[in-house]
Order: C-alpha cells, then structure tokens, then sequence
C-alpha cells in the first residue's frame, strides 16, 4: 500500500468537490472503527462532524432526535432508545415515537446517538429508561382537533411577542375540565408536525386535568406535555 503524505494529500485536495459534513462523519466513524485515531482525536473530529438535526426532518430518525435532552443531567434523555419495535426519546416534555427500522441494528434496550450509532445498553448505563406508554393517552379516551382550525391560530401568532411565539393555544374540540384550549410549547408543536407537513393528526387525550396533546403522521407519534397555568388575555398570552 503507497504511503499517504501530507504533501500529496494538499495536492489532490486543490480542486476536490467538498464533502458533506455527513459524509465526513461516515468517514470519520470508517477511522474509528479502524483504530487509526486516539481517543481524544475520535472524539473531538466525531463531534464537530457530527450532521445537527434539520429544522425540517428528511428522514424518521431526524425527527424521532428532535426530542432528545440536551445536556440533561439525567444522561439517558440524551438518547434515543430502542424499546424492541420502537425508537423513541424523550426530554422530559415531549416524546418522540417511530417504528424500529431494524431490530437487529438496534436490539432492544440499546441506546443511540442522534447519528444512529448504538453507544451502551441499559446494563452499561445502570438505570432504565422511563416507561413510554405510560404518557400515550388511550385511543378510547381521546378527542380529534381539526388541523384546519390550529393552523389559523399558528398564522395568528403576533411575530412581535416573544411569548406568543413560543407559546401556542391549540382549541379542544369539547370543554375539557372546563377548558376550551390547552397551552403547548411553539417548538415542540411545529417539530412534532415536522414543521406543519401535510397530512398530521392532532388528538387531545381526556380524563387529566390538563389534556395531553398527541400527534400522529404515518410511522410518526408524538406526545406533547401541556403548558400548564396560560391563558389568553387582550390579544397576549400571560400566566
């Protein structure tokens, strides 16, 4: 095998296409796996090559990472996990649901990073991950909002209040415990309907004194935490 300098390395670089921060990655992880960097080298080039999450989702496993912690103390919420048919994660507020593409890829009880790569299992890890269908409201207890409806309220919000753009009213199709709206965080809203993409269902779930807030779109589900204590008042939001 001819030896790779540095020198002939700048000289085939001059001219080369750029690749892409993701492809950089893949080769990157090609180094790792092959034992050619240190650790604090893998670590540093894994990191900073690492492709961020896209604002708009182009694939399940992009919009499943929208709702992973970040930074969070409790280490597991920085991950996605594999329950065995599902891949989910959580920050605590939100939740995040898809199909498992491949079990065997991911087994269950392994953890991943936002780039899919399985990095410990529950045993490595000392804890378990919290119990996802504990939050999913039951399919017999829960309420449809028309789409339509919450749209013209996302195309209400004022661009000048900072609290109307990150809080949303979303209207309930019944008076639940004598409410007529539920309160939800703008972020999570708009990355559980991957940006309002065409198609979403909205459910509320009934019976808690706050309704939960779920939205479904084809392999996707996703549980929203309600915002607890908002209403509206003279065109603003206030707690």
């Amino acid at each position: 095998m001819t030896k790779t300098t540095l020198s002939e390395v700048a000289k085939q670089a001059i001219g080369a296409k750029k690749p892409t921060k993701a492809d950089a990655h893949l080769i990157i992880q090609d180094l790792i796996q092959s034992n050619a960097l240190s650790l604090r080298d893998a670590v540093a080039l894994y990191t900073y090559f690492r492709p961020p999450i896209p604002k708009k989702a182009k694939t399940d496993m992009d919009w499943v990472a929208k709702a992973i912690g970040k930074g969070d103390v409790r280490a597991y919420l920085n991950y996605l996990y594999s329950t065995g048919d599902r891949i989910a994660a959580t920050d605590g507020h939100r939740l995040h649901i898809i199909k498992n593409p491949d079990e065997k890829k991911y087994p269950e009880g392994s953890y991943l990073d936002v780039s899919g790569v399985v990095v410990s299992d529950v045993e490595d890890f000392g804890f378990k991950y919290p119990n996802i269908d504990r939050v999913i409201p039951p399919e017999d207890n829960q309420e449809e909002v028309d789409t339509q409806e919450v749209e013209q309220v996302m195309a209400r919000h004022n661009p000048d209040s900072k609290l109307a753009e990150a809080v949303t009213l979303l209207p309930l199709p019944v008076e639940i415990n004598g409410m007529r709206q539920v309160a939800c965080s703008t972020k999570y809203f708009l990355d559980a309907t991957n940006q309002l993409e065409e198609g979403y269902r909205l459910f509320v779930g009934l019976g808690d004194i706050t309704p939960i807030i779920r939205v479904v779109h084809g392999n996707r589900t996703a549980i929203i935490m309600p915002l607890r204590g908002f209403v509206k008042q003279g065109g603003g939001y206030h707690e």
